[in-house]
């Protein structure tokens, strides 16, 4: 999958985008905007980017990077979801465990934390201690439809990408990839 099938979100993949072709990237990204509007969608696709052995601005689809990251088996990657209401102390703690490591295979190992709005406190503070001292082969992704829940700190030590609700003919084309008919779709 290319950026250009993200749909509706040109602004935050032109800023993705923008860094990638510059090789200036933060340390830790906030993407923050309305649910199912392809936050997690865009981290995993500009992950694989980063992780692609060919890739500038796209990933090549091809790599062995490529298709362990199609099958989410990449060793350089970690995804945190939600377990039950909240992220624990003990998720961010293997964050960290993680980090102190070197990349196995890409030059970077990147961090997805789905859902960070529920970090309970311990694990909100314990990520601000890494977003503070990261180290130099990580790469954070934060995502969240609820910016406000987090606390001002972590906002502050992320480099923000605000994604926007979806036009309806967004919606529509959407809805006619997953299969949905003409009809229902429109």
């Amino acid at each position: 999958m290319a950026f250009s099938a993200i749909l509706g979100q040109e602004h935050a993949l032109s800023l993705l985008q923008k860094a990638l072709v510059s090789a200036r990237l933060g340390h830790a990204y906030l993407f923050y905007g309305p649910s199912g509007v392809g936050k997690k969608l865009t981290a995993l696709q500009f992950t694989k980017v980063l992780v692609c052995q060919g890739a500038t601005a796209e990933a090549c689809d091809r790599c062995a990077s490529c298709h362990k990251m199609s099958t989410g088996n990449h060793p350089d990657v970690v995804v945190i979801n939600p377990e039950g209401a909240s992220i624990r102390i003990e998720h961010i703690r293997a964050i960290q465990r993680q980090l102190g490591y070197r990349p196995y295979e890409s030059q970077r190992t990147v961090v997805i934390i789905d859902g960070c709005e529920s970090l309970t406190p311990p694990a909100a503070n314990a990520l601000l201690k890494t977003l503070e001292e990261p180290p130099a082969s990580a790469l954070l992704l934060l995502l969240t439809s609820k910016k406000d829940a987090l606390p001002l700190t972590i906002i502050s030590r992320c480099q923000q990408i605000p994604f926007r609700p979806l036009a309806p003919p967004h919606i529509r084309a959407i809805l006619l990839q997953q299969g949905v008919d003409e009809p229902t779709a429109t």
